[in-house]
């Protein structure tokens, strides 16, 4: 490719989207030369920081919120239990018994 540096690939896909324009290659250079002088993610250290809220890389971040909702989700469920647990305690105490379906223990 024109204009590609000696020693650099680039690869097929990304070369083929610049032929037929999809890709700036100006935006990329320009990236390129932001990247080699941007700080790393403190997370993995491979990727430039992107997220300035966080100081991560969009990947990272991204891990980081998918892993919070995770963790929100089993709070939830163990809520969940929790309370259907206090139900049994209390018809239990109040002299009803549980069915073979209702039962947790």
């Amino acid at each position: 490719m024109l204009g590609q540096p000696r020693g650099v690939s680039i690869p097929k896909q990304i070369r083929d989207d610049m032929v037929t324009g999809v890709v700036d290659p100006e935006l990329i250079a320009r990236r390129m030369q932001v990247e080699r002088e941007a700080e790393l993610c403190s997370c993995c250290g491979l990727r430039p920081i992107r997220m300035n809220k966080t100081g991560l890389c969009v990947v990272c971040h991204l891990d980081l919120i998918a892993e919070r909702y995770r963790e929100q989700i089993d709070e939830l469920v163990k809520v969940r239990l929790v309370n259907r647990l206090k139900q049994q305690k209390k018809r239990l105490k109040d002299g009803h018994e549980l069915q073979a379906e209702e039962w947790l223990g």
